[in-house]
C-alpha cells in the first residue's frame, strides 16, 4: 500500500488548537495498530481519532489493521471519511490469528525506518515486537480485566512491562497499575484525559419523533449483563403499560451470543423486542428515549453510552466504578449492579414519564455536558504529544 506524502508545513504543535494543521510535527512515522477484524467501541474511538488527525495534516500517522475492519469502518456513518485517507492504511496479512497476521507487516515497517514508533491498541506488544519495542505505546482501553484468561492477563502484564509508554483509559485501573503492579515504571504510565463523541454527528431526532424505545448497544458479553436485562423485559413491559407508557419497545443492538437473539425472538411474540447487529446505531439512538448501560465493573468510559446521551437517551446505569464521570446523577437513572426487574422497570418508568419540556431540558443538559468533557481535540492532542516523544530524532 502506498503511503501518503506528508505536508511540509510546520506547526507549533497540538496545543495550537483543534483546527491546527499539524504538518510534519513528527520526525518519523507512527503506526497505529488496531488488531481487529470488526468494529466496536475501541476501534471506533481510535479510527475516529486517526481520521481527525489526518484532517489536521498529520499524514505521518498511519493506520495498520485488517482489510475487514477498514472496510467496515468505511461503511460506518461516523467513519466513512476514512476512505479519503486509504493511501495511509497498511493492511495485515490474511492469517486467521491477528498477531501472526500483523507480525510480518510490522517487522517490514520497522525495517523501512528503525526509528518509527508503534501504537498498539488492545494487543499488548510481545516477543514478535521486541526489535522495535522501545518506541512503542501500549493503550489498554479496558475498564476491567476479569474477561482475560490467565495467559491473556500474563500477555497484558508483559506488554505493559515492555512498552516504553503505557496509556490507560480507566482511572481505577490506572491507579492500580501505576501504584501497585508497575511502580517501577509509574512515570511511563499515563491516563487518557477522555473518550469522545461527535455531537454534531450524534444528534437526537426532534422530540415529537422520539418513541418509547429503550436501547442496549454493545457486545453480548456477560460483563455487560445483557442476558440479565433481556430476562427482565416481560416484567418491565407490563409495569410500563400499567403506568400508562404507550407502545414500549426494546432494541438490543450488538452481537456475540446467538442465545440472546434467540431469546428475543421468543419474547417478540408478546412484547416489542428485537436483537440484531446495527452498523449505524444512530438510526435507533436518535429516536429512542432510554439507553441501558449495565456493566458489572464500570460504565466509564463507554463509547456507546456517550453516543446514546448525545442522541438524547436518558441512561439507565449500574452504580459501579467511576460511572458518574460519564453519567452524573442529574443526567442518569442509577440501578444496583445486581439489578432486579423491578429496578429496571422503576428507572425506565421514571425516564419515560418526563413530559416534552422536561425531556428537552434533559437532552440539552446531556449534550452540554458532553461538549464540555468529551471532545475529540483534547484526546487527540494528548496522543500527539506522546507520539512526538516516541518518534523524536
Amino acid at each position: 500500500m502506498t503511503m501518503g506524502v506528508a505536508s511540509t508545513r510546520r506547526d507549533a504543535g497540538p496545543s495550537a488548537g483543534r483546527q491546527a494543521d499539524l504538518g510534519r510535527v513528527l520526525s518519523h512515522p507512527v503506526y497505529l495498530v488496531i488488531p481487529a477484524r470488526g468494529i466496536s467501541g475501541a476501534e471506533k474511538r481510535f479510527i475516529g481519532m486517526w481520521i481527525h488527525l489526518q484532517e489536521r495534516g498529520l499524514s505521518q500517522l498511519h493506520l495498520v489493521t485488517s482489510r475487514e475492519a477498514f472496510e467496515l469502518a468505511c461503511k460506518t456513518e461516523e467513519l466513512t471519511r476514512a476512505k479519503s485517507f486509504a493511501d495511509r492504511v497498511v493492511f495485515a496479512t490474511d492469517h486467521p490469528k491477528m498477531r501472526l497476521a500483523l507480525a510480518p507487516v510490522l517487522f517490514r515497517l520497522w525495517r523501512e525506518d528503525p526509528r518509527a514508533a508503534f501504537h498498539f491498541v488492545m494487543m499488548p506488544p510481545g516477543p514478535f515486537e521486541l526489535p522495535y519495542i522501545r518506541r512503542s505505546l501500549f493503550t489498554i482501553p479496558d475498564s476491567f480485566l476479569e474477561h482475560f484468561s490467565t495467559s491473556g492477563r500474563a500477555q497484558l502484564y508483559l506488554g505493559t512491562a515492555l512498552a516504553r509508554r503505557v496509556d490507560m483509559l480507566d482511572p481505577v485501573l490506572f491507579e492500580r497499575f501505576r501504584g501497585k503492579l508497575f511502580r517501577f515504571k509509574r512515570s511511563a504510565i499515563s491516563h487518557t484525559p477522555n473518550s469522545f463523541v461527535d455531537t454534531e454527528l450524534y444528534r437526537p431526532a426532534p422530540l415529537e419523533k422520539k418513541t418509547n424505545t429503550m436501547t442496549f448497544l454493545g457486545r453480548f458479553h456477560d460483563e455487560k449483563q445483557v442476558d440479565r436485562l433481556v430476562e427482565t423485559l416481560p416484567f418491565v413491559d407490563r409495569v410500563l403499560r400499567e403506568n400508562g407508557v404507550a407502545d414500549p419497545a426494546y432494541r438490543i443492538l450488538g452481537n456475540g451470543d446467538d442465545a440472546i437473539v434467540r431469546r428475543c425472538e421468543e419474547l417478540s411474540k408478546t412484547i416489542d423486542v428485537a436483537a440484531y447487529y446495527e452498523p449505524n446505531p444512530m438510526r435507533v439512538l436518535a429516536t429512542s428515549k432510554v439507553f441501558f448501560s449495565l456493566q458489572k465493573s464500570n460504565n466509564y468510559p463507554s463509547k456507546s453510552l456517550l453516543e446514546a446521551m448525545a442522541c438524547g437517551n436518558v441512561p439507565v446505569v449500574t452504580d459501579v466504578g467511576t460511572s458518574r464521570r460519564i453519567a452524573p446523577d442529574e443526567l442518569a437513572c442509577y440501578v444496583p449492579r445486581d439489578f432486579t426487574a423491578g429496578d429496571i422497570a422503576g428507572a425506565c418508568a421514571k425516564a419515560l414519564s418526563m413530559n416534552e419540556a422536561e425531556l428537552g431540558d434533559r437532552v440539552a443538559a446531556m449534550r452540554k455536558f458532553l461538549d464540555e468533557r468529551f471532545s475529540m481535540a483534547s484526546m487527540a492532542d494528548y496522543f500527539v504529544d506522546i507520539y512526538r516523544g516516541l518518534a523524536s530524532r
